[in-house]
């Protein structure tokens, strides 16, 4: 089918019209996550020490993902998003990232409909700075003096 045809801009228009209904169905499901979450997280009253925060955020979202299973129609892609994000809550060991923060982290790598794993983000994710997230680059023992010796020579010429 050549490009400019009329079967080849309907096939466009087919697949971008099948995209654009996937992101209006994603943004939905968000906006019902954090519909849900905003509710949940208004109880919290003392937000000063981390790790508590944490831990509440943590059970209200395996609370939010038990509810979600309970219903007569459950949408197993959202309870799946959500029980990921509670298990990647429950592991953030970063004390001095923010913890909303780290959620909307999750939120950019991860859609509700097709959740990842929290191995996945972390994996993704091996260095922060509390506001952007770096993946790591392996190196081989044998060559770690080499890489290091690279990286500084990037930083300044010798």
């Amino acid at each position: 089918m050549p490009k400019g045809s009329p079967e080849h801009q309907a096939a466009a228009w087919n697949l971008s019209s099948s995209a654009l209904h996937d992101l209006r169905d994603e943004f939905s499901l968000r906006r019902e996550f954090f519909d849900r979450l905003l509710l949940r997280v208004s109880k919290y009253s003392d937000r000063s020490e981390n790790r508590l925060f944490q831990e509440f955020l943590h059970e209200q979202l395996v609370d939010m993902a038990g509810t979600e299973l309970r219903n007569p129609n459950p949408d197993m892609s959202l309870w799946r998003f959500i029980s990921y994000l509670s298990m990647a809550v429950k592991a953030h060991t970063e004390t001095h990232e923010d913890l909303i923060g780290f959620m909307e982290s999750y939120l950019e790598f991860s859609t509700i409909r097709n959740p990842k794993t929290k191995e996945a983000f972390f994996a993704a994710r091996n260095y922060t700075n509390g506001v952007e997230n770096m993946a790591g680059k392996p190196v081989a023992k044998d060559q770690i003096g080499e890489a290091v010796e690279n990286s500084l020579r990037q930083i300044r010429p010798l």
